[in-house]
């Protein structure tokens, strides 16, 4: 409510006839009546248009006062067209001394414009529909016009007083214009974010410019004006010296404005550059580092992709197994300067102190940056002197050293280097040579893992060969023995039968363990396969059944089987699916408790079978269940219980058949394994 202020003081010097109050100063022109009041009522309407809190009623308000505006303006300036007087000069005000000699009480025409302008900026502020920055474009050409009838003042000049079809000296008067500035602003912050108030207010780096700039435009002419007329006051020159001295200072602070927001756009430009040229830059390097998972390949084309492009020198230092920094990559653009550099690298390599130095540096992952003229800081175990000086001596006039990470684990360090004495490492530069060593960290450490998985692999095939070609003979050894002996009579029958089903009974166990870790080593070489054909599945599912119903009834367990005769032929591997079943059944028959019931369900869904089996054990926790089928996984408390090869094999068998197979599970309720099967042709 400032911008009501000014004209609050003229309707109380209106009122109470205090010349002093409607003009400011002496000289001035007066505030006439009609313009405060018209003031007070644009101030009024400028809270009322504020979005988005404002009621139907404050809109309408608002509506009806900006037309009010337009009205008084057109109405006043009719009367300066036409030479009419229609009676709204004196209406509120009669006659008095305080009146202008012309035109009493009548607002000037750039008041009159103005009022048109400001109704016409409050419509559309306050419409979603219209265009804002329409309205915005007109409360700015009434701060203008403020601001030249100001200027006016301040060089004495009637040109910037009033329209050139009216008497001259009938201009907007000092405190009117100062008030249609002020209200200017007061609607302009109305809506801060919008329009061309969005970049005005915008936090960035051009907001910021334009703000000068527009400070600069509107504050320099009143206060270089203001500065200029003290010396026409004071005699030092006329009017015509201080428009030359004021033309002057106004150009060369908007010079000044402008320059400084082009050198502004300038680094912005240029930092933006570089930026998007080292985005570019790490594309590549990922890119081509990306393409392979062999460590050897990989630090081949470190070198080329980081020397010359980005450092004239890189040297790359890894972890070594037993914890010790090894040089890995070196690369120089001068080919020349390698015997030095590797003597140095040499030195650097045997010194225990440097190793100290690179640890501290994993440690802390901070890059270390050093230039020519700087003594290596050695209090702080990061560079030996000695080191220092015979590398800058080499004609490397600067170089970084940051920490090779992947996955947050430091696993190395890389030193580039520079030989060009202009080139000075900025903090976005630093930025982007770690975000390098990141990208080659991860490479180096995405190879180690293949190469080490390589090797495992490797390791467990041939283990598993081995033991599957170890354990044959004996077996078969042991099998022929068993029958051998069942077969022949003997007095005491009792004791060699029962040693002999124990022979027989461990030879069909290792023979399982055999079979289990030839099958995974199928799947997972990928020549694993099955050999479908149409078969009736609830015969393979009864079949199972009766096979673990012994071990059922032992633990007082009861097993239940529901399998509907009209279901349709499936296509599958008989004897793999009797080993899924198999799997399923005797995890049940395991580890659910005596006296609980499994159930073995088989049903149609859609073009597959879909077979289940219950239980109502102990359940499995739900971080767990996710797991079940990974190879060689198994809970903690069931750990001695087998090899934890079954489910692996299960889902293999299941998915090679063109099914798949899950696990539903509740702590305490129980779990149930599905598995589908596809149908034959014929029936789908």
């Amino acid at each position: 409510m400032l911008a009501a202020l000014l004209p609050l003081i003229a309707v109380a010097g209106w009122l109470t006839e205090t010349s002093i109050l409607t003009r400011l100063l002496p000289t001035l022109s007066p505030m006439v009546f009609n313009t405060a009041l018209s003031l007070i009522l644009a101030a009024l309407a400028v809270p009322l248009s504020r979005r988005p809190e404002r009621t139907r009623g404050e809109t309408w308000a608002a509506r009806i006062i900006a037309c009010a505006l337009i009205l008084f303006g057109l109405v006043t300036l009719s009367q300066y067209l036409t030479g009419n007087d229609l009676g709204i000069d004196t209406f509120f005000i009669g006659p008095s001394p305080l009146q202008p000699m012309i035109f009493p009480g009548r607002a000037s025409p750039q008041a009159c414009a103005n009022f048109i302008l400001f109704g016409t900026s409050l419509l559309l502020f306050g419409r979603r529909s219209a265009p804002l920055i329409l309205g915005q474009a007109l409360a700015g050409a009434i701060a203008a016009n403020a601001v030249i009838a100001m200027t006016g003042y301040l060089f004495s000049t009637s040109r910037h007083l009033g329209f050139p079809f009216t008497a001259p000296t009938i201009g907007l008067s000092i405190p009117s214009a100062f008030s249609f500035i002020l209200l200017v602003f007061a609607l302009f912050l109305n809506r801060p974010a919008e329009g061309m108030m969005r970049l005005l207010t915008s936090s960035t780096r051009s907001g910021a410019t334009l703000r000068r700039v527009v400070a600069t435009a509107l504050l320099a002419p009143i206060i270089v004006g203001l500065l200029t007329r003290a010396g026409v006051y004071a005699g030092w020159y006329g009017v015509s010296t201080q428009i030359s001295l004021f033309s002057f200072i106004v150009v060369g602070m908007i010079l000044r404005s402008t320059w400084m927001a082009c050198g502004t756009a300038e680094r912005e430009e240029l930092r933006n550059r570089t930026h998007s040229d080292q985005t570019s830059k790490l594309f590549r390097i990922t890119r081509a580092l990306s393409e392979s998972l062999d460590l050897d390949e990989i630090l081949a084309k470190t070198g080329p992709l980081l020397v010359p492009e980005l450092a004239d020198g890189c040297v790359l230092r890894l972890r070594a197994e037993d914890g010790r920094m090894k040089v890995a990559l070196l690369s120089l653009r001068d080919e020349g300067k390698r015997p030095e550099v590797e003597e140095i690298v040499q030195i650097d390599e045997s010194s225990s102190f440097s190793e100290s130095r690179y640890l501290d540096l994993m440690k802390t992952g901070k890059p270390h940056v050093f230039r020519t003229g700087t003594e290596a800081p050695t209090h702080t175990n990061i560079v030996d002197s000695d080191l220092h000086r015979r590398t800058i001596a080499l004609g490397f006039h600067s170089y970084l050293l940051v920490t090779v990470a992947a996955q947050g684990k430091a696993v190395g360090a890389m030193s580039f280097l520079f030989d060009r004495p202009s080139y000075e490492l900025s903090d976005e530069d630093v930025a982007f040579f770690k975000s390098v060593a990141e990208r080659v960290g991860l490479s180096i450490e995405n190879a180690r893992l293949y190469r080490s998985v390589k090797h495992a692999v490797k390791c467990r095939e041939e283990i598993l060969a081995v033991v599957s070609h170890d354990l044959k003979n004996p077996l078969a050894v042991i099998s022929l023995s068993s029958q051998v002996l069942q077969s022949s009579g003997s007095r005491d029958e009792e004791k060699p039968r029962a040693l002999l089903a124990a022979i027989d009974h461990a030879t069909h166990q290792m023979q399982a363990l055999i079979s289990d870790l030839l099958d995974f080593s199928r799947l997972e070489s990928g020549t694993f396969h099955v050999e479908r054909v149409p078969e009736q599945l609830c015969e393979i599912v009864r079949s199972a059944a009766d096979s673990f119903k012994a071990q059922a009834d032992s633990k007082s367990q009861t097993l239940e089987v529901d399998c509907p005769n009209e279901l349709p032929l499936a296509s599958c591997d008989r004897r793999r699916v009797v080993q899924v079943l198999a799997n399923l059944l005797g995890n049940a028959v395991k580890f659910t408790p005596p006296r609980e019931r499994i159930q073995l369900r088989a049903l149609r869904a859609g073009e597959f079978i879909e077979v289940s089996v219950s239980d109502t054990g102990p359940g499995i926790a739900p971080d767990q269940l996710q797991k079940i089928f990974e190879r060689f996984w198994q809970a903690e408390e069931t750990r001695h219980l087998g090899t934890g090869l079954g489910l692996t094999i299960a889902k293999g068998i299941v998915e090679s058949h063109g099914g798949r197979i899950w696990a539903e599970s509740q702590l305490g309720a129980g779990s149930t394994f599905r598995f589908t099967l596809p149908l034959a042709r014929r029936n789908v």
